[in-house]
């Protein structure tokens, strides 16, 4: 008796040892692996109302901002960030933080705009195609997407998260002439490395028109969970590309969700609260030449911790975790009119939108 069942269980575990196997390989086999560099598919051409090209000696608006998927806003905690919840928002407000993203999008009337965290087809965002939905209604403008998570399926937590695809979404009101991926480096080996993003930069080119030079704008969501080493690597790839552009005579903008904060941000404004919380590296002074112009607004937060609910809690920063990690890299040839943070309360966002208004200099 007691043989049988130890044999019994030897089976059960052979098989579930068996299948564990089978679907770490088939995960193997599946995973997104993009090349070095894809080139993006610019949509909209055949409706696009502008087909102008951008002017030098004209001021234009760009807004960064990271929409959390529609599903972080202040009612969401999330279990990755220490909360408890893998699901963070119903599809109703899901659907009501696009409608709001969407409405305070328009709001701002910026000409360009980088999107980070947008999903396609997610379970977490009940298959959404969040993209669309957004590009068809600021229509008239160009838009590309750049993938940087795409997995069929996350074992993990408890439910597990499920089928998981999303990027960066860039819409403009300028002619794009080309756009590409450029795939960051991966810090994660495998298995983990198969269910993680494969976080990336989205370059576009903007013709500048009676000039041959153009306006390089590169989208960005930089690797958050990285040690001093792997976070100067992401920049000296940025670098790379914005000093090769500007040796060209080009204009180039850098936006985005950085996930470390600029050298001469006052972080003192917004304390680590409890030491379990997630620490932003800050950029290395001189990572970057000092021509090029690096902006974020620290009067504001740019972003919020996710492990408690935002709306009706203590808002104090010694009592609820911020950051202010988002913003841009601007050349020297290109005018800052102004740039700063809006304060909308992370009521449809884990992050609050940047905004900039520039000119390119004759």
């Amino acid at each position: 008796m007691v043989k049988n069942i130890f044999k019994a269980l030897l089976c059960i575990v052979l098989v579930i040892i068996i299948l564990a196997a089978g679907l770490l390989g088939y995960f193997t086999i599946t995973e997104y692996a993009p090349d070095d560099e894809v080139v993006l598919n610019i949509y909209g051409k055949d409706s696009f109302e502008g087909g102008s090209k951008l002017k030098a000696g004209y001021a234009f608006n760009i807004m960064s901002w990271n929409i959390g998927f529609g599903a972080f806003g202040d009612n969401a905690e999330n279990y990755f960030y220490g909360g408890t919840s893998v699901f963070s928002s119903d599809e109703e407000r899901i659907n009501s933080n696009l409608a709001n993203i969407i409405s305070q999008i328009k709001y701002q009337h910026p000409n360009i705009v980088l999107l980070q965290e947008v999903d396609t087809n997610s379970d977490r965002t009940y298959n959404l195609d969040e993209a669309k939905r957004i590009a068809s209604n600021l229509d008239g403008k160009l838009y590309t997407f750049a993938k940087d998570h795409n997995v069929p399926f996350i074992p993990y937590p408890w439910p597990p998260l499920g089928r998981v695809e999303s990027g960066l979404l860039t819409l403009s009101d300028y002619e794009i002439s080309e756009a590409t991926r450029g795939q960051l480096p991966i810090p994660h080996g495998w298995p983990m490395r198969i269910f993680r993003m494969k976080h990336c930069v989205a370059v576009h080119r903007i013709p500048v028109e009676n000039s041959d030079k153009e306006l390089v704008l590169v989208n960005v969501h930089l690797e958050s969970y990285l040690d001093d080493a792997g976070m100067e690597e992401q920049a000296r790839i940025l670098d790379s590309i914005m000093e090769s552009e500007i040796a060209n005579g080009n204009y180039v903008i850098v936006g985005g969700d950085f996930n470390m904060t600029f050298p001469d941000v006052d972080i003192s404004k917004y304390p680590i609260v409890d030491a379990n919380n997630w620490v932003s590296n800050v950029m290395t002074e001189g990572t970057f030449d000092s021509s090029w112009q690096l902006l974020m607004d620290d009067s504001v937060p740019s972003c919020r911790y996710l492990n408690k609910v935002y709306a009706g809690a203590n808002h104090e920063p010694d009592q609820f975790q911020y950051y202010v990690i988002d913003g841009f890299i601007v050349s020297s040839n290109i005018e800052v009119v102004k740039c700063e943070t809006k304060d909308l309360g992370f009521v449809y966002s884990d992050h609050n939108p940047v905004f900039m208004r520039v000119k390119l200099l004759k």
